[in-house]
């Protein structure tokens, strides 16, 4: 949603966010809290590294920054869909352990995880 809310603005001023850099600037400085705030200090940490020679610090293109956003978003996705389904109490009907674990495997395989729910 932080995505799509930060994209229609700098659309609408596209004649300050006349570029790349300005854009995820942009975006990232509403990064604050939680998983997308740990999630803006590691893209910073990598961003230092890469331009560590550099005069000026670049961002990269626009459409790799959201590559990069959307693939972790998904993976936190998964993640969260993943923990609970492993969380799954013993005491339950066997078939619906069989489907849990199932999903959980599915879970886990996206989430990066792990290989397995077990």
């Amino acid at each position: 949603m932080l995505y799509a809310r930060c994209n229609v603005y700098t659309m609408i001023n596209k004649e300050i966010y006349n570029n790349d850099d300005k854009k995820i600037a942009f975006t990232i400085s509403f990064m604050n809290d939680g998983d997308a705030g740990a999630w803006k200090e590691e893209f910073l940490r990598g961003i230092e590294d890469a331009n560590r020679r550099a005069d000026d610090i670049t961002f990269g293109t626009w459409t790799a920054f959201r590559t990069a956003l959307d693939d972790s978003s998904n993976r936190l996705m998964h993640r969260r869909r993943a923990i609970p389904n492993a969380q799954l109490e013993m005491g339950q009907d066997a078939s619906i352990k069989r489907t849990h674990n199932q999903n959980s495997k599915f879970w886990f395989s996206q989430s990066g995880l792990g290989d397995s729910a077990d």
